[in-house]
């Protein structure tokens, strides 16, 4: 019990910096705007014909491909500097352990970017919130838009295969996990490879991930079909990308990002339990 109070006291101690860290505002605010961006359209064609709208459709928020891109920057720079040290690290890591340490950073990541899933349900709810109606349905008007979409000029683009494959709740459900979990695994990316570089390689990492986002979308699935999606995990954060077929289907694409989160986590804690620390500027 006191291990796990110490592990939660230095996963704590990163988010008081964030007041502090203007990358947290630049974070938070930019998906905010595209936020806005994305679901004001919606807002305003319900206004238009009468019909309230319905809060299930926050998995297609990253349909738009570039913003699929844009928000995979923003995780990047949201745990770039992944495991977080500072000039106070060494008197902490003396006084927790490595372990318990290392732990708080991975408890971390886990939290924040739940809290980042939180932000956009909470964002999402504002912005619709002029018209906004909770039921069992996927309702109206999302029917509407995922069957014709030239009715109006926002920014979200609906799947009806997946409307008509999962109801309202369940696939709200299922996108605000994906919104958790693939920021997760970015983080955990960036966290593994900076604790085993000792600089700034999970940056680098992050970056083939980006770029490899941005080749699936517009090259890649023309030259190496649609299973190369499987290597595309930002992709993932908008599930309506996951058709099944040579795609990985939403339930597989849940589970692989489980896997590669908790092995990313534990080579993280074991090579620094083992590795010899130094502490410098951007990293171990």
């Amino acid at each position: 019990m006191r291990n796990m109070r110490t592990v939660l006291t230095c996963a704590h101690v990163n988010f008081k910096k964030w007041a502090v860290e203007p990358k947290i505002y630049v974070v938070f605010l930019v998906s905010a705007l595209m936020m806005v961006w994305t679901w004001e359209g919606v807002t305003r064609y319900s206004l238009q014909v009468g019909v309230p709208v319905t809060p299930w459709g926050l998995a297609f928020s990253y349909s738009n491909t570039a913003m699929t891109v844009l928000c995979g920057c923003l995780l990047l720079l949201f745990y770039c500097n992944a495991p977080f040290a500072d000039g106070h690290t060494p008197f902490v890591v003396i006084r927790t352990g490595r372990r318990n340490w290392i732990l708080g950073q991975v408890v971390y990541i886990i939290e924040s970017s739940f809290v980042y899933m939180v932000f956009h349900v909470v964002c999402m709810l504002l912005i619709l919130s002029p018209s906004l109606s909770f039921s069992g349905d996927w309702g109206s008007v999302l029917k509407s838009l995922a069957g014709y979409p030239e009715n109006y000029d926002g920014h979200v683009y609906l799947s009806s295969l997946a409307l008509a494959q999962y109801s309202g709740p369940m696939y709200g459900l299922i996108g605000a996990l994906f919104l958790w979990l693939v920021p997760c695994f970015v983080g955990m990316v960036a966290l593994f490879f900076n604790v085993i570089s000792g600089r700034s390689l999970g940056v680098a990492v992050g970056g083939v991930f980006i770029f490899l986002s941005y080749f699936v979308f517009y090259v890649g699935s023309i030259f190496f079909g649609e299973g190369i999606y499987w290597i595309s995990p930002l992709t993932w954060i908008c599930p309506a990308f996951l058709s099944g077929g040579p795609r990985p289907t939403e339930m597989e694409g849940l589970c692989v990002l489980l896997i590669a989160i908790v092995v990313l986590a534990a080579g993280s804690v074991i090579t620094v339990c083992k590795k010899d620390m130094t502490m410098q500027k951007g990293g171990l």
